[in-house]
């Protein structure tokens, strides 16, 4: 296996090959590189229908923009991840320069959904959810494949 890491540019994030095929990947605060592998076929027909509804509502409201899986987020951890989907008013979208938001955007949404896919535990979803709020997201949302229910302060579990 050939892993190859490419830094086009200092701003820019680390694209990161196994063998020739691009990976996703997440960058956390401790330093750590996670290869996030595409979804299977449930969890990315999930993750696409509750960003197209995200999607249609932000439109509806006005008040802010949806984005999908492929957007960035530098929390104030310095950790880069990208939710399922995530909402950022307008007027904080209004704060960062032109240059900022072509890039990942350096701030937390103040809403993100995340599906879990049938490998993912619920401790590390949870754990994973957990950190977008201690960076600041004001309500998460995780869409799982299990029978468990739990709420907790900003965090809601909804069975798929």
């Amino acid at each position: 296996m050939v892993v190859q890491i490419e830094f086009p540019e200092l701003e820019a994030p680390a694209r990161i090959f196994f063998d020739g095929k691009r990976f996703n990947h997440e960058a956390y605060a401790q330093g750590e590189i996670v290869i996030v592998p595409p979804a299977g076929g449930e969890s990315s027909y999930q993750s696409a229908d509750v960003c197209i509804q995200l999607v249609f509502w932000a439109r509806r409201d006005g008040c802010g923009k949806a984005f999908d899986s492929s957007g960035g987020f530098i929390l104030p951890s310095g950790a880069v991840s990208a939710p399922d989907a995530a909402w950022v008013s307008r007027a904080r979208l209004e704060t960062l320069t032109k240059r900022q938001r072509q890039k990942f955007i350096p701030l937390a949404p103040e809403f993100v959904i995340e599906v879990m896919s049938p490998k993912d535990t619920l401790p590390v979803a949870q754990a994973k959810m957990e950190a977008w709020i201690a960076g600041g997201v004001e309500v998460g949302w995780l869409i799982g494949f299990t029978v468990t229910r739990f709420t907790s302060d900003n965090m809601y579990y909804v069975n798929s």
